[in-house]
């Protein structure tokens, strides 16, 4: 036996607003997808926000790890954290060389680009969690090439 549906008018107007939904949804997805995919493709293109590869080094005009930075991520080098009520500033972030404290910003171009592995920021949060107060700024820690093979640099203060 053969069914047969047949729709009434206002039937008719549900299943095509049904279908229009789906098909918005579907496009809304697709857009989306397409914004992550240029998203991600523009994160690879400048690195990552919150890390500076050896491969980034090669592209660039710079002698120290100050100029690395000043290039290729200046946010780094701004106040954040912070604001103190009485100066009305906020810290600026602190310089690590492989795992140690190693001065203010103006260290960093004590450390000439060959000898760099890699720069990463950590924010303030993760920074005390790591080496505790006085960070409130975050830090900007060089890893420098042989750190893993026991290369260990001295403290600035």
């Amino acid at each position: 036996m053969e069914r047969r549906f047949s729709f009434d008018g206002k039937q008719a107007m549900k299943a095509t607003k049904f279908a229009s939904i789906g098909v918005s949804f579907v496009a809304l997805v697709f857009v989306s997808a397409c914004a992550t995919l240029t998203q991600a493709s523009d994160a690879e293109r400048s690195g990552s926000g919150d890390r500076i590869t050896e491969s980034e080094l090669s592209d660039i005009n710079a002698v120290d790890a100050y100029g690395v930075v000043e290039q290729l991520r200046p946010q780094w080098l701004r106040s954040r954290g912070a604001m103190s009520f009485r100066l009305g500033v906020g810290e600026l972030p602190g310089v690590y060389v492989d795992e140690m404290p190693y001065g203010d910003l103006p260290t960093l171009q004590t450390i000439p680009i060959i000898e760099i592995a890699e720069i990463r920021y950590i924010n303030a949060r993760d920074a005390t969690t790591r080496w505790g107060t006085g960070v409130a700024g975050g830090v900007i820690e060089v890893i420098r090439k042989g750190f893993g093979a026991g290369l260990r640099v001295p403290v600035h203060h």
